[in-house]
């Protein structure tokens, strides 16, 4: 799985760090029946966020095309849901994707095998529209009483 040793030894290999974006294939963060392990999605994440943050801060085009090609992709399928420190950087940088996507989002995260996610998510549900009902999401929605209460009390539709 991701090994931050192997990665800085990727990084330091281009001296263009253009090269190593154009590397990542969009096919890298769709999922798939071979990628069912949140683990696996976790580790992808973390390699994700890792590249994002080594940028450099001078290279804006950069920073555009990694939220366009990755981050808005993993943030809809709600992938980006089992690694936290992705999910906290999302809904600080990303409000109106998170906020479309909350649905996606919020089931990734019930299927996690951390609570931290969830617990970002009650944090920062809003009233959404996308959050629809199906019996699915409202059986899931049971089990987290703080998400629910919040969407009695928004008095929103399940």
């Amino acid at each position: 799985m991701y090994d931050p040793s192997v990665f800085k030894k990727v990084l330091h290999t281009f001296s263009d760090r253009e090269k190593i974006y154009d590397l990542l294939d969009h096919r890298f963060f769709e999922e798939n029946s071979i990628t069912k392990d949140p683990r696996f999605w976790r580790d992808r994440i973390a390699f994700l966020l890792e590249l994002y943050k080594s940028i450099p801060k001078d290279k804006p085009h950069l920073v555009e095309k990694f939220k366009n090609n990755f981050w808005k992709k993993v943030i809809s399928s709600g992938l980006v849901a089992y690694y936290s420190p992705a999910l906290e950087m999302t809904f600080q940088e990303f409000p109106l994707e998170t906020k479309k996507s909350i649905r996606n989002l919020f089931w990734k995260a019930s299927n996690s095998d951390t609570s931290s996610a969830m617990d970002l998510i009650e944090k920062n549900i809003q009233e959404s529209n996308e959050f629809a009902s199906d019996m699915d999401i409202m059986i899931q929605v049971f089990q987290y009483p703080n998400i629910f209460e919040g969407r009695v009390g928004s008095k929103s539709d399940f």
